[in-house]
């Protein structure tokens, strides 16, 4: 949704900033970035390099999936995500898609002799949330996250609908196959036409990858307290890393109300977050 123009002029409460990205993630990209700035004191034995995306909310390809393409490596990556100081290792992925369905036109009065197309389309993604995928579960999710998020159709108000489009978007979980989904989908209504519109790869790090181990003893250590890994139904730039073979979490301070009108970055917590991140800068070198 649309910040409203208040929203763009941070405001401290209490222990509260409030603002449009306070939390989602602004509040993250100034602890690292003043990270950076310490790093000459720090001397840390690791090389670290800080990425910045415009685009992650939108277009990712277009920032990080472009560096990740174009040379950007490294062996771990964290992606300041709102996580309120927990880890996560798995986020769902992403298939958006645009369907085109056909029905018959007839008269209002006489619905029966037609084929409506708008109730086809409900029909359809309402047939979509219950087809396999959609119900698989795994330690972190019940399920997939399925949103029919458009829905066009009809011309007159005395007509049944010939034509409509929707448009779905599916977050599915790790160890889908997109392709077959789509073979599922597809076989609903041979008629329809479907096209892709978005995907982002689902994102999974192994529960013994040593660097996850590096970073939830640097949390330990900074916060005084068990580390613990959760999961997104979001997706995010860790897609881009791990399809690079870069493992990657998403990990960020506490608050509340991404992208919506009460967003707020606790502020203690950012400090947290920059020991913890500088915590893992010196275990990264060992």
């Amino acid at each position: 949704m649309e910040g409203r123009e208040e929203q763009y002029k941070p405001c401290i409460r209490g222990e509260r900033l409030y603002g449009r990205g306070s939390y989602d993630m602004l509040g993250a990209c100034a602890v690292m970035i003043r990270q950076m700035c310490t790093l000459k004191e720090l001397k840390p034995d690791c090389q670290v390099i800080l990425t910045l995306s415009t685009t992650e909310e939108t277009v990712g390809a277009l920032c990080t999936g472009y560096m990740t393409d174009h040379g950007l490596e490294g062996e771990f990556a964290i992606c300041g995500e709102p996580t309120n100081l927990a880890v996560s290792v798995m986020s769902k992925g992403v298939l958006r898609i645009k369907a085109h369905i056909y029905g018959k036109a007839a008269h209002s009065s006489r619905p029966w002799q037609g084929d409506n197309a708008l109730l086809k389309a409900y029909d359809i993604y309402r047939r979509i949330c219950e087809l396999p995928f959609a119900g698989r579960s795994n330690r972190y999710f019940q399920g997939a996250s399925i949103n029919l998020s458009m829905m066009q159709g009809g011309v007159v108000m005395n007509q049944v609908p010939d034509y409509a489009r929707m448009v779905v978007d599916i977050r599915y979980l790790p160890g889908e196959d997109r392709e077959e989904m789509l073979q599922c989908i597809q076989a609903l209504d041979p008629d329809m036409k479907l096209e892709v519109t978005g995907t982002v790869e689902a994102v999974e790090l192994a529960g013994n990858d040593p660097y996850l181990g590096r970073l939830k003893l640097a949390v330990e250590a900074a916060t005084g307290q068990e580390c613990k890994c959760i999961a997104q139904h979001g997706a995010a730039d860790t897609a881009f890393f791990q399809a690079r073979g870069i493992p990657s979490v998403e990990f960020g301070p506490c608050g509340f109300g991404h992208h919506g009108p009460e967003e707020y970055v606790e502020i203690p917590s950012l400090e947290i977050f920059s020991e913890c991140v500088r915590q893992m800068i010196l275990r990264m070198g060992r």
